[in-house]
């Protein structure tokens, strides 16, 4: 396994974009650092209300097939998208 070259360098963050780090590298269990790499490597591709819409409307369709034959199986797709829209709060 090859290792990833890192440098070390010194960047100025508002204090409470460091608490809202913090507060997501506790949540993973992680250290702010691989925190902080792991949100640059991802900020092109958010979860924006938009695209959280276009999953609504694909789960709904879904939803609406499966409730006949699996309608225990509606509801936690229900959960899970209530869970995604909390994330947007």
């Amino acid at each position: 396994m090859c290792k990833i070259k890192t440098i070390l360098t010194h960047v100025r963050i508002p204090e409470d974009i460091i608490d809202d780090i913090k507060r997501e590298a506790e949540k993973k269990g992680t250290d702010i650092s691989k925190e902080v790499v792991y949100m640059l490597r991802h900020y092109k591709h958010p979860l924006t209300p938009f695209v959280v819409i276009k999953i609504q409307n694909i789960v709904n369709r879904a939803c609406t097939i499966a409730m006949r034959y699996a309608p225990d199986i509606v509801r936690e797709l229900q959960r899970d998208m209530n869970e995604l829209w909390k994330y947007l709060k």
